[in-house]
This record gives C-alpha cells, sequence and structure tokens, in this order.
C-alpha cells in the first residue's frame, strides 16, 4: 500500500481520472448488513491500461468487466477507503464537483462509525446521498472549497451566471500554479479527445457535465481564445480547438504524462502535427479512426 505523505505525479493522474470517469460514494448493501463505501473508475475496455495502471499506482482494488464491454476498478474495503483514498482525497483536493462526493463520503463515514441507532443511520445516509446528487449536478456548486480557498472566494453559497464564472476565472499564471500537468493529463485521459479532422488539422477537443468553472479554467490554462460551448440548462460545457500555439501547449503538457491508451493517441497526434507530408498525416488520421472504431463498435453493442 502507497504512503501518502506526497502527492506523486502517478497520483495526481490517478485523481485526475477520478475527476471525470470516477465514482466516490456509498449504496446500501441489501445483501448484507449496513452500507457499502466505494471508490471506483470505469472506463471502455479499449482503455484498460488506464485502469489497470490505477489499480497499479494505488496498489489496492479489483478489476473486473461487465456485459457491456466496460472494465472497472473498484475500492469497497472499508479500511482502504478510510485509510488510504479519503486521506489522499484530501490532501489533494478535488478541484472539480466531485469534490462534494468527498465531503459527503466523509460526513458519511463519521455518521456510519458513530453510536446511533441503525435506523438513524440509515435515514441520515439516504439524505446525505440524495444531497451528493443534488450538489453534483448543481451548476451553481462549481465554486469548490479549493478554489473558494485559492482565488480568495469568501461568499460560499453565492448563485453564479455564466458570465460571472467566466470573471472569475484567474489568470493563465495563476493556473499554472493550481492546475498540476499530471492532473490534467488524467482529465483528458477520461474526458479530452486528440483529433484529426478531414482537412488534416489538429484538433482538441474536452468536454464535461455540470463542471462549468473547471473547464472554464482549463480553457485559460491552454491560452484558447476560441468561445467556450456551454448548454443552455448549463449541464454541459465543452471547448474545441485548433490553434497552433494551444496546441503546441497541449502537446508540451501532455507528453510523457499519457498512462493510458491516450499515450498511444497522442504519439499519432503529434506524429501528425510535427509532419508536413499529407500522405503521413492521413496515415496518422487512419490510425486515430481506427482506435476510435473500437469505441464506436463498443457503443453500439
Amino acid at each position: 500500500m502507497i504512503k501518502i505523505n506526497k502527492i506523486s505525479p502517478d497520483i495526481q493522474w490517478a485523481l485526475g481520472l477520478i475527476e471525470t470517469d470516477g465514482y466516490i460514494g456509498y449504496n446500501l448493501n441489501n445483501g448484507k448488513h449496513g452500507w457499502l463505501f466505494i471508490v471506483k473508475v470505469s472506463l471502455k475496455s479499449y482503455n484498460a491500461r488506464s485502469i489497470y495502471k490505477l489499480k497499479s499506482i494505488f496498489g489496492i482494488g479489483k478489476i473486473h468487466r461487465d456485459s457491456e464491454d466496460m472494465v472497472t476498478w473498484k475500492v469497497t474495503r472499508f479500511d482502504q477507503i478510510k485509510e488510504i483514498m479519503l486521506p489522499i482525497f484530501e490532501q489533494y483536493e478535488l478541484r472539480g464537483i466531485k469534490a462534494h462526493e468527498v465531503a459527503i463520503m466523509k460526513e458519511a463515514l463519521d455518521i456510519y462509525e458513530s453510536n446511533i441507532t441503525r435506523e438513524e443511520k440509515t435515514v441520515i445516509l439516504k439524505e446525505l446521498k440524495s444531497k451528493s446528487t443534488l450538489l453534483c449536478k448543481s451548476h451553481n456548486k462549481n465554486i469548490t472549497p479549493f478554489w473558494q480557498k485559492h482565488l480568495n472566494i469568501k461568499d460560499k453559497d453565492a448563485v453564479y451566471s455564466v458570465e460571472d464564472y467566466k470573471n472569475l476565472v484567474p489568470s493563465q499564471k495563476i493556473l499554472t500554479e493550481l492546475l498540476d500537468p499530471d492532473w490534467l493529463a488524467g482529465f483528458i485521459e477520461g474526458d479530452g479527445s486528440l483529433q484529426i479532422n478531414n482537412r488534416l488539422q489538429n484538433v482538441f477537443e474536452l468536454g464535461q457535465k455540470y463542471n462549468i468553472f473547471l473547464v472554464l479554467c482549463i480553457h485559460k490554462y491552454f491560452g484558447i481564445t476560441a468561445d467556450i460551448k456551454i448548454r443552455p440548462d448549463l449541464s454541459y460545457t465543452m471547448f474545441t480547438t485548433k490553434h497552433p500555439n494551444s496546441l503546441e501547449l497541449i502537446e508540451k503538457t501532455l507528453t510523457g504524462r499519457m498512462r493510458g491508451i491516450k499515450s498511444f493517441e497522442l504519439r499519432l497526434w503529434k506524429y501528425s502535427r510535427a509532419t508536413k507530408l499529407k500522405s503521413k498525416k492521413e496515415k496518422a488520421k487512419i490510425l486515430l479512426n481506427k482506435i476510435w472504431s473500437r469505441v464506436i463498435s463498443i457503443d453500439k453493442e
């Protein structure tokens, strides 16, 4: 098992991936007495490499595949949740809305270990679970404790508009101090997309549900000037860029830090950016499309 006195680059990458495709919570365990506390990440099986990397990094948990061709790393042992995963989450501080899931889990663990009756625990834990779902789907809870602390935002209960969020995004210089490159690599491993379009131009795309403020910060971090797209109901935020300066910074940030299938995608993407030969760009695009065709075929099954 790992020691948590230092957050290594591997753990930063893992936490970035957990922020995109992870689940931090608990469920009523109907088959046994009590509640089951869970930390897990589920990915399409084509990116099983990332799942095995997670298990290797933390040294705990189990891996299994399900009928939908997904692969999952899951930690359910109470002692490992309490003594390993929660301390890591608290030490590093998640940047996105999954910080709410961490706070709720910590509160739930305290209730679970308290001396109140089992019936009282059940009532309180069910209420907390509902609260966690609402918090993570509320666009007005995007300013998590990490940002409140580092940006000195004192009104924790403010209701923000999109313009308010944009105005709160700090400078690119400050963001380079607050968003670790390895964490970004893990986040992009989950929800980023490295593409080559039909005009053989390199394209980067990233989108997230509900995480408006965090996506705005990443947009600023990479110096992207193209408009960010936000759904009218504020449930999804995304951006796309093919600007050379931004692509160069993205490439520099990700190089040597990707640990899953996107490490191979990145090599193809960099190869396409580096060459001026149309034939080589087309070859890189074909290979990238073959990788993506595996994802599409899995989704259709």
